[in-house]
């Protein structure tokens, strides 16, 4: 028996999940040139306390953040490349994500 669903990459937000092939649609010829509209980042010199990971709620945390309705300005900059992926620091407002990821205030 065949599955009815397909395992499909999603470049915008980089996960994988399942979906029922009556979802999927032909991408339009002319959207195949189109240049890339993300880029791999990684947070300039910070790291999880643990080492291992960013907890979930660090992770919630940080996308509250950024995402924020009350946000005004959002400034990434670009410190370093290493191959395909920029490390920057951000800031939100005055504040700089970095410190408070790290001092725990998120």
């Amino acid at each position: 028996m065949m599955s009815s669903c397909l395992q499909v990459f999603f470049v915008d937000y980089g996960n994988i999940d399942e979906l029922d092939k009556t979802s999927i649609r032909e991408l339009l010829p002319g959207l195949l040139d189109l240049p890339p509209q993300a880029i791999h980042c990684t947070l300039f010199d910070a790291s999880p306390a643990s080492g291992q990971a960013w907890s979930p709620e660090a992770v919630q945390a940080f996308e509250q953040l950024i995402m924020s309705e009350s946000v005004e300005s959002v400034m990434l900059k670009v410190i370093e490349r290493q191959g395909q992926c920029y490390s920057v620091s951000v800031t939100v407002g005055s504040d700089d994500v970095k410190d408070k990821l790290q001092s725990g205030e998120l």
